[in-house]
């Protein structure tokens, strides 16, 4: 993520991009989803749902206020400076119709201020999935969720937020509900999956072997090659969309990211690899501090990917976009180190 807004043309980008046709946002979205399933299966086991719920809902509203904060932001310095990728007040309406824009999601900004809003709506639903799920209806949110992301392939402002008169839509809320869903029923019933997997490891290996296919066809995608002449068709570029979370895109995601975790957690609980773990300790820590804070991170990396907007970062000399990409990825380690404005943002 930070690679991608503030250094995406240098090599450090070039390493984060390894797996090809997944962006930071895929794991983003999967990975929280998880994380909400993993939490919730535990807690409705003791806790009240009613309260449990209510502190999702807090949640929702503490993010809506972050993002109508760095949107009212962005529009602000737009308008006085006209830098940053933000509506004009013209395009808004004026000021009323800003502000009237702003709190309704309308108006998502263009520089990183049209990922929050997906939060605030996912957190705000979450509730309703929740309780499907607390009712053994897992199977009834699966076909909604992947029947609205179906109407999204061809309608991508099927929920029009944001207005697609004002931006450009680069993430389409009906499409991409579907990759939260998704990781939020992996992470609500890893147990019952992961049992399954272990009664029938036939379906495992079959899951490892797709995995392998299609990171090799992702790789093949890449420019330099071409000679293979194994890329997809101009008119199959649909399939792996990221504005609509493509099919294709979206086999490719889950599957990679779910048995990357698969395969790290066996490698971390194996006793045949303790020599390689304490290699990698170090590593491993740093990840799992900006990883077990990834919402606060994101707002965290924003002043940093704002500046290498601003000011055009992608032309200056190669070596001042490394220096500077290599300041924001240790600067925002830090900060989730010593938790910088952690109790103010609570993301």
């Amino acid at each position: 993520m930070i690679t991608s807004h503030v250094g995406p043309e240098t090599r450090l980008a070039m390493l984060a991009n390894f797996p090809y046709e997944i962006s930071a946002a895929d794991g983003f979205f999967l990975v929280s989803g998880a994380t909400a399933g993993l939490l919730a299966e535990r807690k409705l086991a003791v806790e009240p749902p009613a309260r449990y719920y209510a502190g999702i809902v807090r949640r929702a509203l503490r993010l809506y206020v972050i993002h109508w904060l760095i949107a009212a932001f962005l529009v602000a310095v737009h308008a006085l400076t006209g830098r940053l990728r933000a509506p004009s007040l013209e395009a808004l309406g004026g000021i009323l119709g800003a502000l009237v824009s702003l709190v309704t999601l309308r108006a998502q900004p263009t520089d990183y201020a049209n990922i929050l809003p997906l939060f605030v709506v996912f957190f705000l639903a979450l509730p309703g999935f929740l309780e499907l799920l607390r009712r053994g209806q897992w199977w009834l949110l699966l076909l909604a969720s992947a029947g609205l992301w179906l109407l999204a392939q061809w309608h991508p402002s099927l929920i029009p937020l944001p207005d697609p008169e004002l931006e450009p839509i680069a993430f389409s809320l009906a499409a991409w509900q579907f990759c939260f869903v998704i990781g939020l029923l992996l992470g609500y019933q890893r147990d019952k999956i992961r049992s399954y997997l272990q009664r029938v490891p036939q379906l495992a290996y079959a899951f490892l072997g797709l995995t392998l296919l299609l990171f090799v066809l992702a790789q093949l995608q890449r420019r330099n090659l071409a000679m293979f002449n194994l890329r997809a068709p101009a008119n199959a570029t649909w399939l792996l969309a990221k504005e609509t979370f493509g099919p294709l895109h979206a086999l490719y995601v889950v599957c990679v990211i779910t048995a990357g975790y698969g395969l790290l957690q066996r490698w971390l609980a194996s006793p045949a690899h303790a020599g390689l773990r304490r290699l990698t300790e170090h590593p491993m820590t740093w990840l799992e501090t900006v990883g077990k804070k990834s919402l606060y991170c994101f707002v965290m990396h924003l002043p940093f990917a704002w500046l290498a907007s601003a000011f055009h970062a992608t032309t200056w000399p190669a070596s001042a976009q490394l220096a500077f990409t290599t300041v924001a990825i240790i600067a925002v380690y830090v900060f989730a180190r010593i938790g910088l404005l952690a109790q103010l943002l609570k993301v």
